[in-house]
């Protein structure tokens, strides 16, 4: 399946760029023009406990952070980001750019490779240090991504308003898909005082197939590799709240698919992947065999993914050790996810999680501890169980995660 081509992208940028410093003029380079590297790492241990279906995975230590960010403010109107990244401790890419011009706080232009702005969390992924817990919620897992997490074009503002500020976010264009109708997203959200934020996002996609085939692992959006057409739209809000010590978080999303399967990829599904029954029923294939007619298989389809997520943490400034004041965040969550469509197997782009189900449905609490000595460092433990039906019985599996982070400038 072709790919996506960057190469006009990174045209793109190149001339926003230069079109940037010409319009800048005659100005003088100045102190606020120094580049400003910062950015974070972790390294992780996970065990997996033994799974309903007999797969048990030994604990390992993965690096799932190295990002590498380089800011530079090159005059009041002009900014640039780069952000490089080295996940697995692997050689560093670029994981996104951009350049941005200010016309005033509340008109604000951004092009590149941006991290699309949706939700309390898509833009802060690689801010390890930061957030609590140690998994994004199953909204922005990479095995079951319900929108792609980049854009190319965004308008965006903050507006005051007393003792609020009302903030916006248009963005359009999308690398990571094989668009025919020009993916677009937004977001709007109030915040008051740091203490409180509420919002909505949402995204539209209409998608000639995926850009991962069969074979080539989850893909890096909402569309499956088995579709030949799927157009549809992801809505949602989330909350955030701070009382004293105690931090909120919470959001619900639904994507609604009207997609057209590619009946010879679901033959390769059922040729090459364990299905379940209600799988195979779903996809038309429980009386189908080499001597049926393909177009026996269900290719129309329609169905929707749902998410939400709760987040509690509180906050304890604890006792030091000499020059070393402690912080402590015992937290609690709960997940739940559900995608009828997908399948076990990641390989083949399905979810290990949602696809293992009956039903596409599994629950995920999750209780830990965030420990930062100082600011800059962060150790979390957490401990989950996976909930959901597996040939008719309710069944469990637990996950135990360690990760060490650190924040460098």
């Amino acid at each position: 399946m072709r790919k996506p081509n960057a190469f006009r992208l990174s045209i793109a940028l190149l001339f926003f760029l230069i079109g940037c410093l010409l319009f800048n003029g005659t100005k003088q380079l100045s102190a606020q023009d120094k580049v400003n590297i910062y950015g974070y790492f972790s390294v992780n241990y996970e065990n997996v406990g033994k799974e309903p279906d007999g797969n048990n995975s030994p604990g390992e230590f993965s690096f799932p952070h190295l990002n590498v960010m380089m800011q530079s403010r090159l005059s009041d109107q002009f900014r640039m980001y780069i952000n490089l990244a080295g996940d697995g401790g692997g050689t560093l890419a670029v994981r996104n750019y951009w350049g941005e011009y200010v016309w005033r706080d509340y008109l604000k232009f951004r092009a590149g490779k941006i991290y699309r702005p949706f939700g309390l969390f898509n833009e802060k992924l690689d801010a390890v240090p930061t957030y609590l817990g140690i998994e994004p919620p199953e909204l922005f897992d990479n095995d079951h991504l319900m929108l792609p997490r980049t854009g190319e074009v965004m308008v965006h503002g903050n507006i005051p308003m007393n003792d609020n500020t009302l903030k916006y976010a248009v963005m359009i264009g999308n690398k990571e898909v094989i668009d025919e109708g020009k993916a677009f997203s937004w977001d709007l959200n109030l915040s008051h005082s740091n203490k409180l934020i509420i919002g909505t996002s949402g995204y539209h996609s209409d998608e000639s197939g995926a850009p991962q085939s069969i074979g080539e692992g989850s893909p890096s959006g909402g569309v499956l590799p088995w579709m030949a057409r799927d157009k549809y739209t992801v809505l949602g809000g989330y909350f955030q709240g701070k009382v004293s010590n105690l931090t909120v978080k919470a959001a619900y999303w639904a994507a609604n698919h009207d997609a057209v399967r590619d009946a010879a990829s679901i033959v390769s599904l059922d040729q090459i992947t364990g299905l379940n029954a209600i799988q195979r029923n779903r996809f038309g294939l429980t009386k189908y065999d080499q001597s049926s007619d393909i177009n026996d298989i269900v290719t129309n389809v329609s169905y929707s993914v749902k998410t939400y997520y709760i987040r509690l943490g509180y906050t304890i400034a604890g006792g030091t050790i000499p020059a070393i004041k402690w912080e402590t965040t015992p937290f609690i969550f709960w997940d739940f996810y559900e995608n009828p469509e997908t399948i076990a197997k990641k390989t083949y782009g399905g979810d290990n999680e949602a696809g293992l189900a009956d039903d596409g449905k599994f629950a995920k609490p999750t209780i830990g501890i965030a420990i930062k000595p100082i600011y800059n460092v962060a150790l979390k433990i957490d401990a989950s169980t996976h909930m959901y039906k597996w040939n008719g019985d309710d069944v469990s599996y637990k996950e135990i995660r360690f990760d060490l982070s650190y924040f460098f400038k």
